[in-house]
């Protein structure tokens, strides 16, 4: 599958390129997550570890996100979201979806910049997902998400997910 990179202009004006994930995204991904607050991090992961153990697990993830073990077009995807600067573009989304092994299930994954949220950085992100998904003819798209991340909740609950609640996360799923 394609994907042709798509532009939008969030709701403070700012221009935003969409864009697959490329091997030379890694110093830009490794920063990019390294650089998420303890709150982010346990938003994510519902691990209290220490931050540098975090650090160095993301980084490692990071590495193999961008080593083409998980750049692995037939099972995984990844879109980027980069501010759209005259002299640079900046990292500030990361939106993502694993196809089980009949691809007709996803989960998905979104993260966005603390500075970026609620001006439709994960709207921009998870509309192109979706898209992606239904081109794929994935029949089902679901995700996990802290009971106290606000953000991600009410945009999942936005596009129409159902919800199951779960002791610490609650499991959101929707038919394609």
């Amino acid at each position: 599958m394609y994907f042709k990179p798509r532009r939008f202009v969030l709701k403070n004006g700012v221009e935003i390129l969409i864009r697959p994930l490329k091997y030379t995204d890694k110093k830009e991904l490794i920063n990019f997550y390294s650089e998420l607050s303890d709150k982010s991090r346990i938003q994510l992961f519902q691990d209290c570890r220490t931050l540098e153990a975090w650090r160095t697990m993301r980084i490692k993830k990071a590495e193999l996100y961008t080593d083409g073990l998980i750049v692995d077009f037939k099972k995984s995807y990844s879109l980027l979201a980069w501010t759209v600067d005259e002299k640079k573009f900046k990292l500030i989304g990361d939106g993502r979806f694993f196809l089980d092994k009949n691809n007709k299930k996803a989960e998905l994954y979104l993260v966005v910049h603390e500075n970026y949220r609620n001006i439709g950085v994960g709207s921009a992100l998870l509309e192109m997902i979706l898209e992606c998904l239904k081109q794929l003819k994935v029949e089902e798209v679901y995700c996990y998400i802290s009971k106290n991340n606000e953000s991600m909740l009410k945009l999942i609950e936005k596009y129409g997910f159902n919800r199951e609640d779960h002791e610490e996360v609650y499991l959101f799923w929707k038919r394609l």
